[in-house]
């Protein structure tokens, strides 16, 4: 998860200083994204995407692997804010620019489509481990089914994501002390029958 993570992050943030440069400067070419950079970060979303789900199919079920799961997603989702701000920032600017010059139907035709598309791909590369995480609360029963449909629905919608992970945080910590109560109570108790 984490050799995914990383290098996911590092493209996004790449791709953006390659948009926000020429931005800066005044000039037009910052709608010629090196491809490279754009081609990577999809290809670490969906490496994302597919470690989830063996991630949900071998490990999730020991508890541990829960918490330092969520850890991680939590520190992306979090590292990732900025992406997004200047994301929405870039494709406003963008959506401005074609709005006031004639002839740029096109970018926004297609250009907005394919950036939401695109910030919502990365959005499901960290959502994934987020839901892979719900599946064992949920074989646990440590969530109901209700609660399992409402995180599962805020996964899937920017910035509730992160309020969703901040939660799930609580709740796994809450567990965590329960699990560790449990155990401290049985070696007590295991030790008092001897």
């Amino acid at each position: 998860m984490k050799k995914f993570l990383i290098p996911l992050l590092l493209s996004l943030y790449l791709i953006q200083l390659t948009l926000l440069f020429p931005v800066v400067e005044g000039t037009y070419a910052f709608l010629l994204v090196p491809a490279f950079f754009l081609v990577a970060s999809i290809i670490f979303a969906l490496l994302n995407i597919g470690s989830a789900v063996f991630i949900v199919a071998k490990h999730i079920d020991n508890f541990q692997n829960v918490r330092d799961t969520n850890r991680r997603v939590l520190a992306f989702k979090l590292l990732a804010i900025p992406f997004y701000v200047i994301n929405l920032l870039i494709w406003v600017f963008m959506t401005g620019i074609s709005v006031v010059m004639p002839g740029n139907i096109f970018f926004l035709m297609f250009g907005i489509p394919i950036g939401i598309g695109y910030a919502f791909l990365v959005l499901l590369s960290s959502s994934t481990y987020s839901i892979a995480i719900l599946v064992s609360l949920r074989k646990n029963n440590e969530i109901t089914r209700g609660k399992f449909v409402l995180h599962l629905v805020c996964q899937l919608i920017f910035v509730l994501d992160v309020i969703d992970q901040l939660v799930l945080t609580m709740r796994i910590r809450r567990i965590t002390a329960k699990l560790a109560q449990e155990s401290q109570g049985s070696e007590i108790g295991g030790g008092m029958g001897q």
